[in-house]
């Protein structure tokens, strides 16, 4: 009996302190009510209101009305009026007489007796001046309270700081690469000035390396058996100083007392409750930095020139820390009824599962560990596909979990967070749905764009694009666009940088020649490599396009694959696409620009050597262009444009061009102007190459580095030991 008796008075504490947030009550009024509670008024036949008609019993009686009158002018003078409003339209409700608070005050003072001599047991005529012992411990929990829903959203907002001063930095650094000083600087190779030798060494220690001496970070790690992406170095720290604050934030500031009239005589369990409030509100504080930094359209990728692979990094820790104080504060919520009753907690734990916003708590918490657990490499790498529909199918129904969880809270601010978070989620959708609409939906009846896609060697797909749009006419080197085919799936997309374009004149030259594809042993097993590689039946557009080089790996891009070798021919195919996206890396602010890829990671450096020849090479005048395939037949991918490109080059831009054959030892028919460059069966020794350019080049050298995860580790190491810049483009997803 003593146990159910606690569990609801538990109960019933909760539900008060609920009221008082939601109803979002006066603090005025709640302590005086304190007082006024302990005292028979005139029209009212006990103390215990949930034994009377309130609204008839206190509202009703003018000793009462004085009596809080009378409190809200000796504790709480600046919201008084507020304090009586509230009493009058929101408690009472218009059963009171509708009298001013200043006349109230001016009647009561007249007929003034001290709680201390009154007889709590008799009914009172006068007005009761209560003392401080009656109402300090109320007006001191509700401060309290709130002062600890303030600072949860000061912490959370805190978070945010760490985020924005990064962004600060990064912009800072964007504009100082953008005017070029960088580059000019670190000309004075001889007598270098000390900012030049300060961004050496950052770059050398702190910036270009992997957070550890193996390397390791294009290539995934393992923790406790578990694949993990490890941050670059300078990632790392700058996690760690985010995962710092967001622990820390966790101890400071809590005021413990006994006659807390929420907790009473239960510190443990004031903490308790303030640890989750806490975390609850600084897990929704971190939610928009999750969805701005997982958005296709984030205005930070062109206000700091970072990479999406950096803000990819971003929104998967910030997610991680806003579960991790989302799973705080539901065990703290579940370790709360515990604390109040002691072992017969579970009794008043399925009390509380019967609100609804609690059990939408339950389901946010469970979906948001199946999100995470889900976008562990492991998962993702093997089936990206089944990953990404799962993931914004959850995602979904976490927020509609959020969203019921708190809508009734308004004094803990949470629907703000949400608010922002469906705002930017809806602007990158509405951004992005009119891209498609203005690359798509054009004169041609199925408001689709038409391409031509193809085989080459090294089963790779060579997808023509015209560019019959005018933002995809001005195509700068790093971007990439999403491709939807809805032949296959009109729901799947995939990113692709674009490889090269083709400009009006030149065009129709190129896209009638037919790529010749020895037959290989793949070829043969197939029977329709060669035809499907090329033909009679080439494409001609009627303007610019651009070049997609995919590598088939699995799901759409297989489809596509084995759709094109069933054709016998290259297909004319109708795609959606979306975008472009990306960033350019400022390789033409130095003299030197390296490039060093591998396999289909051409499709990153070859734009930066066609904008150098064609448009303009900036400052550089100097391109070393370093290539590794396994086979000569990967050659076939580029090598009649890359002739025809080294050609126009200017004789002020030096062109040095380095090809590695790692798994033949000769080749027949290669191009003049690459068959003096290619190397057969060697790989390049990276760290000795990337020295010896540094060693001779007497001013500014860069390196750009997009190729398998093992040679981007290699690059970054060595570019780590020489302290120049390094961009990289990955593979990864």
């Amino acid at each position: 009996m003593f146990t159910r008796a606690l569990v609801l008075s538990s109960f019933l504490t909760l539900i008060q302190v609920a009221k008082t947030v939601l109803a979002d009550e006066p603090i005025c009024y709640s302590g005086c009510q304190a007082g006024a509670t302990t005292y028979l008024f005139s029209n009212c036949s006990s103390t215990d209101l949930s034994l009377v008609d309130f609204a008839s019993c206190q509202c009703g009686s003018v000793p009462y009305l004085g009596s809080m009158a009378l409190c809200y002018a000796n504790n709480c003078k600046s919201e008084a009026a507020v304090a009586w409003d509230y009493l009058q339209q929101d408690i009472c409700g218009g059963l009171a007489a509708n009298t001013e608070y200043i006349s109230t005050l001016n009647n009561a003072t007249h007929y003034i007796l001290p709680g201390s001599t009154i007889d709590k047991t008799q009914p009172i005529y006068s007005t009761v001046l209560f003392s401080q012992e009656e109402i300090e411990p109320t007006f001191r929990t509700i401060n309290e309270y709130n002062r600890q829903i303030w600072l949860a959203n000061v912490y959370g907002g805190a978070t945010n700081v760490v985020v924005l001063i990064y962004i600060i930095l990064g912009v800072i650094n964007n504009i100082y690469h953008h005017l070029g000083l960088r580059a000019a600087r670190s000309r004075v190779s001889k007598k270098k000035s000390m900012i030049s030798r300060s961004s050496q060494y950052l770059r050398k220690k702190f910036i270009n390396p992997a957070l550890f001496h193996n390397g390791l970070h294009s290539r995934q790690g393992r923790l406790l058996g578990v694949r993990v992406t490890i941050p670059t170095r300078i990632e790392s720290i700058a996690l760690a100083i985010f995962l710092i604050v967001n622990i820390v934030i966790l101890f400071p500031n809590y005021r413990l007392f006994t006659d807390n009239t929420y907790w009473p005589d239960n510190n443990p369990l004031q903490l308790c409750r303030y640890i989750a409030d806490r975390t609850g509100i600084v897990s929704f504080t971190q939610l928009p930095m999750v969805f701005l930094f997982s958005s296709k359209n984030n205005v930070m990728l062109y206000v700091t020139g970072w990479s999406y692979d950096r803000f990819t990094v971003a929104h998967k820790w910030i997610s991680r820390t806003m579960f991790f104080h989302g799973l705080v504060h539901s065990i703290a919520y579940t370790v709360y009824p515990y604390l109040t009753i002691g072992y017969d907690g579970w009794t008043l734990y399925k009390l509380y599962a019967t609100d609804l916003y609690f059990q939408y708590g339950i389901v946010a918490t469970i979906l948001g560990a199946f999100i995470l657990a889900m976008a562990m490499p492991t998962f993702r790498t093997r089936a990206y596909e089944f990953f990404l529909a799962t993931h914004i199918f959850m995602v979904v129904f976490f927020m509609i979990g959020l969203w019921y969880h708190v809508e009734y809270i308004p004094l803990m601010a949470f629907m703000p967070w949400l608010y922002a978070s469906v705002a930017i989620w809806s602007f990158d959708r509405f951004i992005r749905l009119v891209r498609l609409i203005l690359l798509n939906i054009k004169l041609a009846k199925t408001g689709y764009q038409s391409c031509v896609a193809r085989v080459l060697p090294e089963d790779c797909i060579l997808l023509q694009v015209p560019a019959n749009r005018p933002f995809l006419r001005n195509i700068r080197p790093g971007a990439y666009v999403y491709i939807y085919v809805p032949s296959i799936s009109l729901w799947q997309s995939h990113p692709f940088t674009i490889a090269k374009w083709s400009e009006p004149s030149s065009l129709e030259a190129s896209v009638n020649e037919t790529l010749p594809v020895p037959e290989t042993d793949i070829a043969k097993t197939e029977g329709d490599r060669a035809s499907a590689s090329g033909s009679s039946t080439s494409q001609t557009f009627n303007g610019p396009s651009f070049d997609l080089l995919i590598r088939p790996q699995r799901g759409l891009t297989a489809k596509l694959y084995r759709k094109i070798l069933d054709n016998h021919k290259p297909l004319e195919l109708n795609v959606i696409i979306e975008g472009p996206y990306g960033h350019t890396a400022p390789m033409d602010q130095y003299d030197t620009a390296v490039y060093i890829t591998g396999g289909v990671g051409i499709t990153a450096s070859y734009p930066y050597l066609q904008k150098a020849i064609t448009k303009s090479p900036g400052r550089t005048r100097h391109i070393i262009f370093i290539w590794i395939v396994r086979t000569s037949q990967a050659l076939h991918w580029v090598q009649e444009d890359l002739c025809k490109l080294l050609k126009e080059a200017d004789s002020s831009l030096a062109i040095d061009v380095e090809i590695y054959i790692t798994k033949e030892s000769q080749a027949e028919d290669l191009p003049k102007p690459l068959a003096d460059s290619i190397h057969f069966g060697a790989r390049p020794n990276v760290i000795k190459r990337i020295n010896e350019i540094v060693t001779v080049s007497p001013s500014s050298v860069a390196v750009l580095a997009c190729g398998p995860p093992g040679l981007n580790d290699e690059v970054r190491c060595a570019v780590s030991e020489e302290g120049i810049p390094y961009y990289e483009e990955s593979f990864s997803w």
